[in-house]
């Protein structure tokens, strides 16, 4: 009954996060990221890269297969963040409900989900909502190795963990926190 309500809630926030989702003016990096995967979906990957050295690549990469999948526009930009979100709320959701129970994994993915900065994040085309999702993927499965010592568990941590330094660079404290837990 607690996946359902978590299912229950997802719908619904996924419904409000995506209402007039394109609606609101492109705000400060958006523009470096919507720009950024329209070049790699035209394969203009020299201009990419004279543009776009200050972020890693990967938020541009998705974006320009969303992009190649749904168009060129704002809301399929957008629609990334969203994805990401939600994708976060969930690994949110399986991480407290290994630790503490499922009523706890629900309160701890509504809550997160409630904060204000993620629901603005949620719907901006800005890499944080995929790093939060990296961040907790690989921390999720880093706790699934401890817990029951599952070398499956620490290589998909790591590919987590590399895949996340593509999104941001700050990912790093994560390798900290793993490295200080051992």
């Amino acid at each position: 009954k607690w996946r359902l309500a978590f299912l229950v809630f997802i719908v619904v926030y996924a419904f409000f996060v995506l209402l007039d989702l394109s609606f609101m003016a492109i705000q400060w990096d958006e523009i470096t990221h919507l720009n950024g995967g329209l070049r790699l979906l035209r394969g203009r990957y020299q201009e990419y890269f004279a543009f776009n050295a200050f972020y890693p690549p990967m938020f541009d990469i998705v974006t320009a297969c969303f992009f190649g999948i749904g168009g060129v526009s704002v809301f399929v930009g957008r629609f990334v963040s969203v994805v990401f979100a939600l994708l976060s709320l969930w690994v949110v959701f399986e991480t407290a409900n290994r630790m503490y129970g499922p009523k706890a994994a629900l309160l701890s993915s509504i809550l997160l989900g409630l904060m204000p900065g993620f629901v603005w994040l949620s719907r901006v085309a800005m890499i944080e909502t995929m790093l939060v999702f990296f961040f907790t993927a690989a921390m999720f499965f880093f706790l699934n190795w401890l817990r029951v010592h599952r070398n499956r568990d620490l290589v998909l941590s790591g590919l987590t963990l590399g895949i996340g330094f593509l999104v941001k660079y700050q990912i790093l404290v994560a390798g900290i926190v793993m490295i200080t837990s051992v």
